[in-house]
């Protein structure tokens, strides 16, 4: 249940193949969901929100200095 959506946009130019690929992006068609890949499974962070004010941190909009908004 954890696929991706087939119909993603995966180029640096949308709809344009000869752009290239964005970061970290394979090309291929990733094989047929739910299947094995016999590769590392991928991490992620969870996002945890709350409208419990005492539990409340405010949003920052600090980018960190090597951030690159493709990745």
């Amino acid at each position: 249940m954890h696929q991706f959506h087939r119909g993603r946009r995966p180029y640096l130019k949308p709809g344009d193949p000869a752009s290239g690929l964005l970061p970290f992006i394979q090309p291929g068609d990733g094989g047929q969901p739910g299947a094995g890949d016999k590769c590392v499974q991928a991490y992620n962070f969870r996002l945890c929100m709350t409208r419990t004010k005492e539990n409340l941190v405010p949003w920052t909009e600090i980018k960190p200095a090597d951030y690159e908004e493709k990745r």
